[in-house]
């Protein structure tokens, strides 16, 4: 291989023209090409590609439970309830005029029209809500008494300071029929940790006052959440100017993904910084010599070049997690130029530096880019991105230093030229830090320390573990750890969430109810099977309700304008009975797709994959009974992740 370099060497010495226009040409392409490589500062790139994550990454890139954005304002002994309102009020119009390619949706305070509008969708389809025993219950008391006695009350709450708020949904439903799914949405407001008081949203505590804002990007879309959350943040300076004495805070997937993609950005500027520079300032006061050193900077500078640029065409983009940690490999790159100027300071001869570096070199190389590229098969992309790109660096730099540094240390008809005087001048200085000898008994003292030391570590190496903490291995602030107390609830207490997957979404409905885990007094669950019914609950109470309404549908709302009317109603208080008490198809699957995909309560429990629908459960407990409990879903419903 030596032979073969030589003549490279000698035939580009010749034509040193051609050889630097070839050069150029290569480093243009290069450049060219590593200008399209997109540099990922994606924060799901970390979780392991296995089955298991990619659906936890999946929920992480499409559910807007961990897409959204929680702006905390208090605390309300300081600001008061009026004030806290103005505050949230202001912050919530400025968050709506910012550009709807950011943000989706703003939600601050009770949306009465939306609520309205739910409600009336749950009154027609109450055969999805209500039990079979519900059912019949419901029709053994909807006689004329019974409605009678039904309307009695609805006029008692009308008369109530209650009808403040419920005035219109008492119109879509005079007889309460769908009081018990009102129930069950009070328990699940209740199985949240925010706290809901006067239609607006506070944290568990009472003490802050929430803004939620639903981006319109994935958290994992840094550029464009990038964009949205300096956007918030430029709001969210404002009013603290304008009112100092409040407590503002973000919180949010998409925040604490842009923090890490900043900080990724800077850590990777620093870690190349510090890299490269402590190299070369070791190499300058190694070697004495500016100009050395810059020498044995240019092959890994082509190295890691020659990586982003033929990673362009193997892939659309790499993490910059990935690109950080490769400026490891700046310390075995750089010993390419090393040993290439070693040997050619002891010779003065490249074409004999050559012959003697170039096969150990490429040996050395390939073992060692055959080990990196071996991280392609691990379940991470970070590791397989390092791997690649640590991997390409090394083969770009081993070519440089074999192919082109040698014209740059000595070029015996050319202009470029370090003479050989110079080389034995730097090999004839004293290096006091560095050389330095051993006797033969100190160096039996160092083996010995070093295997017993490592005889005494090994037994502890066990004891390792992996962190599976998402919170301790993103980059997550004092600042950041202050937000999420507040808003989730107290650092003794952590949400999580249980995962029932399916080809359609019934199953995955009837996946989720077949969970066998409840509320308690510490474990607080949202769940949508807590307010809806599974396919197979819904057919028995479709069946039922059937078997009730039969055909005399007209006749039946006719009977309760009339007793209405008898009692003072007017007849289109009652509007929203037509067309109820009517037979229903037992269809859940469409149901849940026209229903579920589109309320604003349940559609951030559901999201959609290549392989089917998700629906999700959030659970907030003690920290001290995650485990517990994750070993009781396991035991009891092994089909829940």
């Amino acid at each position: 291989m030596g032979k073969i370099l030589e003549r490279i060497y000698l035939a580009l010495r010749g034509a040193r023209f051609i050889g630097a226009l070839l050069l150029l040409a290569v480093i243009g392409a290069l450049v060219w090409s590593a200008l399209r490589l997109n540099i990922e500062e994606d924060i799901t790139k970390t979780f392991p590609r296995t089955e298991e994550f990619a659906k936890y990454e999946n929920l992480y890139r499409n559910s807007a439970i961990s897409g959204n954005v929680v702006i905390a304002i208090g605390p309300r002994a300081t600001l008061g309830d009026a004030a806290m309102a103005d505050i949230g009020q202001r912050m919530a119009d400025d968050f709506a005029s910012i550009d709807t390619a950011l943000i989706r949706e703003v939600r601050f305070g009770s949306d009465a029209s939306a609520m309205e509008e739910s409600f009336g969708r749950y009154v027609q389809h109450l055969p999805y809500f209500l039990t079979a025993t519900e059912i019949d219950s419901i029709f053994a008391n909807l006689d004329r008494d019974g409605i009678a006695t039904r309307l009695e009350r609805t006029k008692d709450r009308l008369r109530s300071y209650e009808s403040i708020g419920t005035k219109k949904l008492l119109a879509q439903d005079p007889l309460g029929l769908a009081d018990p799914i009102v129930q069950r949405l009070q328990r699940l407001q209740q199985g949240s940790a925010l706290r809901i008081e006067d239609g607006f949203t506070f944290t568990p505590d009472g003490e802050y006052l929430l803004v939620i804002v639903s981006p319109a990007n994935p958290p994992t879309e840094t550029v464009a959440n990038n964009l949205m959350v300096a956007a918030l943040e430029a709001v969210v300076d404002s009013q603290r100017v304008a009112t100092p004495e409040a407590d503002i805070l973000l919180f949010g997937g998409p925040v604490i993904a842009v923090g890490n993609a900043r900080q990724i950005q800077k850590d990777t500027r620093l870690v190349g910084g510090l890299a490269g520079g402590l190299i070369v300032l070791l190499l300058i006061i190694y070697f004495r010599s500016i100009i050395t050193p810059i020498l044995f900077v240019l092959p890994p500078l082509f190295g890691v070049l020659f990586a982003l640029g033929v990673l362009a065409w193997w892939q659309s983009g790499i993490s910059a997690i990935s690109i950080a940690a490769g400026t490891i490999v700046l310390g075995i790159a750089i010993d390419y130029s090393f040993h290439f100027f070693t040997h050619y300071r002891e010779t003065g001869s490249v074409r004999t530096t050559l012959r003697e570096v170039s096969s150990p070199m490429l040996l050395g190389c390939f073992t060692t880019v055959l080990v990196f590229f071996c991280l392609n098969f691990l379940h991470s992309s970070v590791l397989a991105d390092f791997g690649k790109f640590a991997g390409l660096s090394l083969i770009g730099t081993a070519v440089f230093a074999l192919l082109v540094l040698p014209h740059l240390f000595k070029a015996e008809n050319g202009k470029w030229k370090m003479e050989h005087r110079e080389a034995q001048a730097a090999a004839s200085r004293p290096f006091s830090i560095f050389d330095f000898r051993l006797s033969s008994k100190t160096k039996l003292l160092g083996f010995l320390a070093i295997i017993t030391a490592t005889v005494f570590f090994y037994q502890f190496a066990g004891d390792v573990k992996f962190e599976d903490d998402l919170n301790r291995i993103n980059y997550f602030p004092a600042e950041m750890q202050r937000a999420q107390d507040l808003i989730v609830g107290p650092s003794d207490r952590e949400s999580i969430f249980v995962l029932s997957s399916g080809r359609t979404l019934g199953e995955a409905v009837e996946g989720m109810a077949a969970g066998a885990f409840r509320k308690t007094e510490t474990v607080r669950v949202t769940s949508l099977t807590d307010v809806m019914l599974t396919p197979a609950q819904a057919q028995t109470s479709i069946a039922a309700w059937n078997r009730h309404v039969g055909g005399d549908a007209i006749n039946r709302v006719s009977t309760i304008r009339s007793i209405g009317e008898q009692q003072g109603f007017k007849s289109a208080f009652f509007n929203g009975y037509d067309g109820l008490f009517t037979a229903k198809e037992a269809d859940a699957e469409a149901f849940y797709r026209e229903f579920i995909l589109t309320d604003d309560l349940f559609r951030e429990l559901v999201f959609t994959s290549d392989s089917g629908f998700t629906v999700v459960s959030t659970v907030n407990l003690p920290k001290a009974e995650k485990a517990a409990f994750k070993e009781t879903i396991g035991k009891n419903a092994p089909h829940l992740e």
